[in-house]
């Protein structure tokens, strides 16, 4: 008995610290903006304690469930990665300005062997766009004008479109 006392007291004290630890849970809310104002529309936040996403909606706001302090990385495809603690301050003074992620593309460089594909590509290219524009159309019948979509003509063939038909190329 003398034993059992001195036990359940130290037991109620550990559990009541260990009740005053556990964070307080709260309703997190704000918006997402560009650095120009823009609001970012799909924006996730990543919740770092169990890996929740959430996106913004089409004017940046977010709201989630979280904890006090909880941290959370906003990702998007045009915003620099950034981390965002929770807290209960009002969705309006939780509006995070983010710098548009720039992107640097690695140089190529090409040996002598590869220009020379790239030139031979592009000659082959020239030349079937070139034989693309220069395929004839098909022959209009001889009683159209050269124009047969012009209302100022009246249908018939003109001296120029006779002549080219007579000396057409064969």
């Amino acid at each position: 008995m003398k034993l059992t006392l001195p036990l359940l007291f130290f037991l109620s004290i550990a559990e009541f610290s260990l009740a005053q630890d556990e964070p307080k849970r709260i309703v997190f809310k704000g918006h997402i903006f560009s650095e120009d104002s823009i609001p970012a529309e799909n924006a996730h936040l990543i919740e770092y304690r169990n890996l929740k996403i959430i996106s913004t909606d089409s004017t940046g706001r977010f709201t989630v469930f979280a904890y006090q302090g909880d941290s959370m990385m906003v990702n998007h495809l045009s915003l620099d990665p950034l981390v965002i603690h929770a807290n209960e301050l009002p969705a309006d003074s939780n509006c995070y300005y983010i710098p548009t992620r720039r992107y640097q593309l690695p140089t190529v460089f090409s040996s002598e062997l590869e220009l020379e594909y790239v030139k031979k590509n592009v000659q082959k290219m020239n030349w079937e766009i070139k034989y693309t524009n220069n395929h004839t159309p098909p022959q209009m019948p001889l009683n159209y004008y050269d124009n047969p979509y012009d209302p100022d003509h009246s249908p018939g063939v003109s001296f120029s479109g006779l002549f080219k038909l007579l000396f057409k190329k064969k």
